[in-house]
């Protein structure tokens, strides 16, 4: 059996993928480095209390994966690496994994909680849970004129 690879320029099935996505909104729009060799897929969502983001990590371990934040600014840091072949006699004749580090950053706005924020990574999934900001109570008093 002979694997031959499809020439994916002009592949019409592929071509028109992506075109007519919505633009990301302005306040979850993602800025991506420029060294990265891949880029996970990441929901990004406002619930009442705050927002939630998925990132599909398949095949990363969470000790590969780092999230921090700064001011508004959400950070995901991952990084994996490849398998070594070069071992083994075993030869790669399709390798359409991607291996390396990406880091994505996501500016939340100035309404979120720092101190509350909730990772849980399971299943390939790294869930972040970031609740908005209590606002503060308004009482009203009466103010004396003097």
């Amino acid at each position: 059996m002979n694997i031959t690879q499809r020439n994916r320029a002009f592949d019409l099935d592929n071509f028109f993928n992506g075109f007519y996505q919505a633009a990301p909104s302005a306040r979850t729009r993602a800025k991506t480095s420029s060294s990265n060799t891949f880029s996970p897929r990441v929901d990004v969502v406002e619930l009442n209390d705050g927002y939630q983001l998925i990132a599909e990590l398949p095949g990363i371990s969470k000790d590969n994966i780092a999230v921090t934040v700064e001011d508004t600014t959400l950070t995901i840091e991952a990084s994996n690496t490849v398998d070594n072949n070069e071992q083994t006699e075993a030869k790669t004749l399709r390798s359409e994994r991607r291996f390396g580090k990406f880091v994505r950053s996501y500016n939340l706005g100035q309404d979120i909680d720092q101190a509350e924020i909730k990772a849980e990574f399971k299943d390939g999934l790294l869930t972040l849970t970031v609740p908005k900001a209590k606002e503060p109570e308004i009482k009203q008093h009466k103010i004396e004129i003097h």
